[in-house]
């Protein structure tokens, strides 16, 4: 469970290493945006109350908002690509994209799993955690 404190009347969750922090990084490699406070509340809670990071994933790229920035049908090339455009800005290292291609294509991951990959990669740590450190912000009404 995340460390959750009232800091003058608002919930903030702290800690890079949070539920909190990894459903913000979920959302930002997700839809390549900063979660709104009700959708990351909901969603820290939920992980908060036992599912897993992993079926939280899953509620993502099973969304009209991952689709539309993925593509509906997208192979896994096409999928492994826009992954490292979105979550790292770069183009993926030919190493990298032959483990992640191998690893979808053989069924061994699913897409949930490809993402949170990418989501809590160092890499994407480095990226996000800066602006997270100094706490999350979360609505009293999505946390219980």
């Amino acid at each position: 469970n995340d460390s959750i404190i009232k800091i003058d009347g608002q919930l903030v969750a702290f800690g890079t290493d949070s539920n909190a922090a990894q459903v913000y990084r979920l959302y930002q490699a997700a839809f390549g945006r900063a979660p709104d406070v009700s959708g990351l509340s909901a969603h820290t809670n939920a992980v908060n109350h036992g599912v897993s990071l992993h079926d939280d994933a899953g509620t993502f790229t099973g969304s009209l908002e991952f689709t539309t920035r993925y593509g509906a049908n997208a192979s896994d090339q096409v999928f492994v690509n826009a992954l490292y455009k979105n979550v790292l800005d770069r183009a993926p290292d030919a190493a990298g994209n032959a483990n992640w291609i191998n690893a979808l294509s053989s069924h061994t991951i699913d897409r949930a799993t490809a993402l949170i990959g990418f989501s809590e990669s160092l890499e994407n740590h480095n990226r996000v955690d800066p602006t997270i450190q100094s706490g999350i912000h979360l609505d009293y009404g999505y946390i219980s």
